[in-house]
């Protein structure tokens, strides 16, 4: 993630010919070792584009796989279940 945010800063730097940085510091790695922690990062990410006030419901944003949990729909990109 270190380098890819750091290639998209210099071209955006770039574009808008300004310097400095673009990203937070916020990218945290973080192991899910059970079906609990999935379930929580799960809902945590399916909830995003509510909090961000794209949606209604998690399942009516487009590019999110909470359409093939929630709603039984084959989602763009298959899932396989988690190995817990």
């Amino acid at each position: 993630m270190h380098r890819l945010h750091g290639s998209f800063a210099r071209a955006f730097n770039k574009f808008r010919n300004s310097n400095g940085q673009v990203f937070k510091h916020r990218y945290y790695d973080i192991a899910i070792r059970d079906q609990r922690a999935y379930q929580n990062i799960t809902e945590y990410i399916y909830n995003n584009p509510m909090k961000a006030s794209l949606v209604d419901k998690p399942e009516d944003y487009p590019w999110s796989s909470a359409r093939a949990r929630l709603k039984g729909n084959p989602g763009l990109i298959p899932l396989d279940d988690p190995p817990f």
